[in-house]
């Protein structure tokens, strides 16, 4: 090298060195972790085809307790289907707004009258919220499914 001449860039080592290039970096800690692990497992399920199942819990208008079953929180008078984690139904409705209460100890195939379960005190099923979070039980129709699909 000459007097004067400027040196060569050199390219930056992957963050964590080189040696951790396409795994896992130990620095990566707890939440962070667990997010990108269940984000890169989204992605592989739906590209192989397979849609993850939706668990649907349960908001409704009223609750009473429960004395025969150790004192349990139930859903009581209109049931709407809610996605933990959302701030609405999954008809849409805000739960705050709507003043609904949220159990998310309860499956929304509980609160079908048909099932039994937690459906006790249950007056009405939000019939969007059905239509969406799907019907168990005897009255139940089947899924929508094309029957003459185009070529």
């Amino acid at each position: 090298m000459l007097r004067g001449e400027v040196p060569p860039l050199r390219r930056a080592p992957a963050p964590g060195g080189a040696r951790w290039a396409g795994r896992v970096n130990p620095r990566w800690a707890g939440a962070a972790l667990c997010r990108r692990l269940r984000l890169t497992l989204d992605r592989l399920v739906t590209r192989a085809g397979m849609a993850r199942r939706k668990r649907y819990a349960v908001a409704a208008s009223g609750e009473w307790v429960d004395e025969e079953e150790g004192r349990r929180r139930l859903p009581a008078g209109e049931v709407h289907a809610w996605e933990p984690g959302r701030n609405e139904t999954v008809c849409g409705l805000s739960l705050s707004r709507s003043r609904l209460a949220r159990f998310s100890h309860v499956p929304w195939t509980d609160t079908i009258p048909e099932s039994g379960g937690a459906a006790d005190r249950v007056r009405r099923l939000c019939p969007r919220c059905a239509s969406v979070a799907g019907r168990a039980g005897t009255g139940a129709r089947p899924g929508w499914r094309r029957v003459n699909p185009r070529p």
